[in-house]
């Protein structure tokens, strides 16, 4: 009972952790909720740290992915136990990170002395940036998205990406946890961290200020969102395909007569793919009844249309399809397509699917087989450049940063949360969200089917949004930019850089611990 009672201070401080993030958005909890585990890294009793960190990982995943339960239930077509199973060994997954975190960390601390508490942000950053990337990479709920409300904080993320505002929450929490832990003597070690960490939160304040306070462009292109707030349980269903179609022509036309040039639907807004697959592997057949009506839609009402739709790609193998932003002119002409290119592992394909194979049985066929596109395209409407990502694309900064060095001057996201009901799901996936339009420095436009849908400027600020659940039509002025930031040019170089010097550090200690050795050796004989 003693080792299980002690790590559940680690456990409470991972659920209270994931507190700071929606739905409840205690964010100030951020800037203590690694305090425990900290602490625990510097313990020298015999319990491994490691297990320190896979608790912390369990309480804060558990807590903050919740809602997942309900989408494996609800949508993957899996029963009560086997949700259970995927979301824990989800959940076990991601506490590798944190286990990880408390393992080396616990190695610095000792090998570094005060040094070792500065180098903690650093390892935590580079395990962010690892993870997301490893296996398809999963970066939901990095600690820098906790801070989206405090909008001065964010705006260093246009220098080094969301990985800049971790690591300031980090060294919040190591300042913590070394005000306890040298509480009762060696006050030089607290107080050079105590400056190093305070001239940290001032500067970055300090440039968000700044960066807030620039007079933005005057908006100069009139767009409008379209929300239907379609249930996901009709949004398929042939019976409801006509009637889903005519609920975003007359929201169109609502934009439309309120000024709106550019009109936003959601990802896989209508029912209604844009091709068919052909039969016998004869590659694709486009739907030719719903493209003259996008297209009579768009030259009717004069305005350009951007849509989240289904599309088929030839391939060797046959037609696959594909899910898509296409984009018709206001005289009807098409532009390019793009082709979503990062995936839903499990949702709209699966890893290793000849491997595999059991996945989509177990899940009764509910998963997808899309292909993923090749090219961050950006296409051109209204006089404006627009790069579009769709859904769960949004939660990659590094991918998304492509789009405004490929010349798009405003981002948009097209998006279907409904799978997530109204849980916490949706409003984490848009504080995410937030940050892209931040570290790129353009506006961005998010079109949801049931919400959150909103206009937010560059650096951060909501200027119009949706509740979940409501059927509405978005509209406001954006302004083109052509700056590319520091993030947008040189992508992930400060987590990569976290990474180095933490890696660095650990070898550093290795080495020192082995010399000891080897000069003990030599002592002895």
């Amino acid at each position: 009972m003693e080792p299980l009672r002690r790590l559940l201070p680690s456990a409470a401080s991972g659920a209270l952790f994931a507190l700071a993030f929606p739905k409840a958005a205690l964010w100030p909890l951020a800037l203590i909720g690694l305090i425990p585990l900290l602490l625990a890294m510097d313990r020298t009793e015999t319990t491994a740290p490691v297990l320190d960190g896979l608790v912390w990982g369990a309480g804060f995943f558990g807590v903050l992915l919740y809602w997942l339960y309900t989408f494996f239930r609800q949508y993957g077509q899996l029963g009560p136990l086997a949700s259970i199973a995927v979301f824990a060994l989800l959940v076990a997954y991601l506490s590798l990170y944190p286990g990880l975190f408390a393992h080396l960390g616990s190695l610095l601390l000792p090998r570094h002395g005060s040094a070792g508490w500065l180098l903690l942000p650093p390892l935590w950053v580079g395990l962010e940036w690892v993870r997301g990337r490893a296996l398809t990479g999963f970066p939901w709920g990095l600690a820098g998205y906790s801070l989206a409300p405090c909008l001065p904080l964010i705006q260093v993320s246009a220098l080094s990406g969301v990985y800049g505002v971790s690591f300031l929450v980090v060294s919040a929490n190591v300042l913590g946890a070394a005000s306890v832990r040298y509480s009762k003597g060696r006050p030089l070690r607290l107080k050079v961290l105590g400056v190093t960490v305070g001239f940290l939160f001032f500067s970055s304040f300090v440039f968000g200020l700044r960066a807030m306070s620039r007079q933005a462009d005057t908006p100069v292109h009139r767009v409008a969102l379209v929300q239907a707030n379609v249930r996901q349980d009709l949004k398929w269903s042939p019976g409801a395909a006509r009637e889903i179609l005519m609920k975003h022509e007359q929201l169109t036309s609502e934009a439309a007569q309120r000024g709106a040039r550019l009109v936003l639907w959601p990802e896989s807004s209508s029912p209604f793919p844009l091709s068919y697959p052909g039969s016998g592997g004869s590659g694709s057949r486009p739907n030719r009844p719903y493209r003259e009506a996008i297209q009579e839609l768009s030259r009717r009402f004069g305005i350009s249309l951007l849509f989240g739709t289904v599309d088929y790609r030839d391939s060797p193998g046959g037609a696959r399809p594909v899910n898509a932003a296409a984009l018709v002119r206001d005289d009807g002409s098409w532009g390019e397509r793009y082709d979503k290119m990062h995936l839903v592992p499990f949702g709209e394909y699966v890893p290793l699917g000849r491997i595999l194979t059991f996945v989509n049985r177990v899940a009764q066929g509910a998963i997808g087989d899309f292909v993923p596109g090749e090219v961050p395209r950006v296409v051109r409407a209204e006089g404006v450049s627009i790069g579009t990502t769709i859904c769960y694309e949004a939660i990659f900064p590094e991918l998304v940063r492509l789009f405004p060095l490929n010349g798009a001057q405003i981002l948009a996201n097209l998006t279907n949360d409904a799978w997530f009901g109204t849980s916490a799901g949706p409003y984490q996936h848009f504080d995410m969200a937030i940050f892209r339009a931040v570290e790129n420095r353009r506006t961005l436009l998010r079109a949801a089917n049931t919400g959150i849908s909103a206009i937010v400027d560059p650096v951060g600020r909501v200027r119009t949004r949706s509740r979940l659940g409501e059927t509405r039509v978005l509209e406001g002025g954006v302004e083109p930019a052509n700056r590319l930031t520091l993030y947008t040019r040189y992508g992930d170089v400060f987590a990569i850089l976290c990474a180095i010097l933490a890696a660095a550090a650990l070898a550093a200690g290795l080495t020192r611990v082995k010399r000891g050795e080897k000069e003990e050796a030599g002592g002895g004989q």
